[in-house]
């Protein structure tokens, strides 16, 4: 795995459209998957994106069975948002290692959304 993120000021960045962005990483109150939103650097940040989105598990579909299943919680797993204005964070996500498996999808509306395990040097000493 190549690892391309780097750290700025003790905080996670990755590049993505030509913007260098520091990843806050939180969690869900109902779920307590992970949430993830995304900030510009520099000496007054702003909010940049969600990249992640609270998905009922209730159905989650994965590559090993056709139909939906009940799905456990994880406490490493993500919902990425990857539809609309946020089309292409997906992969951003996955070239510098920060989604590492790729558990399944979830439908969210009229919109598919994956679940990733997410690498756990990004989570630190939860």
């Amino acid at each position: 795995m190549s690892i391309k993120f780097r750290k700025i000021d003790n905080k996670f960045v990755i590049n993505f459209r030509e913007e260098l962005l520091r990843l806050q990483f939180g969690r869900y109150q109902n779920t307590n998957m992970i949430s993830l939103q995304l900030y510009t650097t520099g000496d007054y940040p702003e909010p940049y994106m969600t990249a992640s989105f609270n998905p009922d598990l209730g159905y989650l579909e994965t590559e090993f069975e056709l139909l939906p299943r009940r799905a456990p919680m994880k406490s490493d797993w993500i919902a990425v948002k990857d539809w609309s204005e946020n089309h292409g964070i997906e992969q951003a996500l996955l070239d510098n290692s920060v989604l590492i498996k790729n558990i399944g999808s979830v439908q969210a509306g009229y919109c598919k959304g994956n679940i990733y395990e997410i690498n756990k040097e990004f989570l630190g000493d939860e």
